[in-house]
């Protein structure tokens, strides 16, 4: 039997950055998130839910 089960996970790191203020250190943080520059410490993950798939034999 075929199922399809919906993660989630949630991940903790950090990122260093040379700011001038918070918000600017925010803004360079995703900066830097978005170039995957992230040092990832620990995570948690959750299976949402489980759901078996219809198989149909005689599908077009």
């Amino acid at each position: 039997m075929i199922y399809t089960v919906s993660l989630k996970e949630v991940k903790y790191g950090t990122v260093t950055v040379d700011a001038r203020n918070a918000g600017e250190a925010k803004i360079l943080a995703e900066q830097e998130y978005s170039k995957g520059n992230v040092c990832w410490k620990d995570s948690e993950v959750e299976l949402c839910s489980v759901s078996k798939e219809v198989v149909r034999d005689n599908e077009r």
